[in-house]
């Protein structure tokens, strides 16, 4: 769509701006390398993320905030530094093609592993830009066994500036996540629900 359907993906930022969205975010999950690979697009990594960004720019004006936005891998593995390394190199790409464009600061949500989560803010923080990094619970815990409270903790320390869960639940299952992560740390704590 950012590519081929731009307009589309305008009337959808002009919307969101409509209903009064205080920042517009890149509409690129999944506009990694490896995902675009699966449907015939793996050579215009650069090009996509390129454009979505413009296209959220284009609409945000100077008043509106742009925030970059990074995919899950499905690559991690835990305990794998040739995994961990992959994801580093597929979250550069877009991170890359994003600052380009000029993001104001990184959202990054739906990991459901706090390793691939930390893997993710270490390349965002490296822009000094802002970073927001959301985990999906599908249970009480990620599915590395880490409690909302671990992850908050452990977001917060390595320079989250936001930390927070996100649309795997609906907002009744994320309350109590939320409370816990709001608990757990001094830093502003976001509910991205489905």
């Amino acid at each position: 769509v950012t590519i081929e359907h731009p307009n589309a993906l305008r009337a959808l930022h002009q919307e969101f701006v409509h209903a009064g969205a205080e920042v517009l975010q890149v509409l690129t999950f999944y506009a990694s390398e490896n995902k675009l690979a699966q449907i015939g697009y793996a050579n215009r990594l650069g090009e996509i993320n390129s454009a979505a960004v413009r296209i959220a720019r284009e609409v945000a004006g100077k008043d509106i905030p742009v925030a970059g936005n990074l995919s899950l891998t499905w690559k991690y593995e835990e305990g794998s530094p040739s995994a961990a390394a992959e994801c580093r190199r597929l979250f550069g790409g877009q991170i890359r093609f994003q600052m380009g464009e000029g993001v104001d600061f990184f959202i990054r949500g739906t990991f459901l592993q706090l390793g691939e989560a930390l893997i993710a803010l270490e390349r965002m923080k490296k822009t000094g830009l802002p970073v927001m990094v959301t985990l999906a619970f599908e249970g009480p815990k990620t599915r590395d066994g880490k409690t909302p409270g671990e992850v908050a903790r452990a977001l917060e320390g390595a320079g989250a500036d936001i930390v927070g869960t996100n649309c795997f639940m609906d907002p009744a299952h994320m309350l109590p996540v939320v409370a816990e992560m709001r608990k757990a740390v001094k830093c502003f704590v976001a509910a991205q629900p489905v």
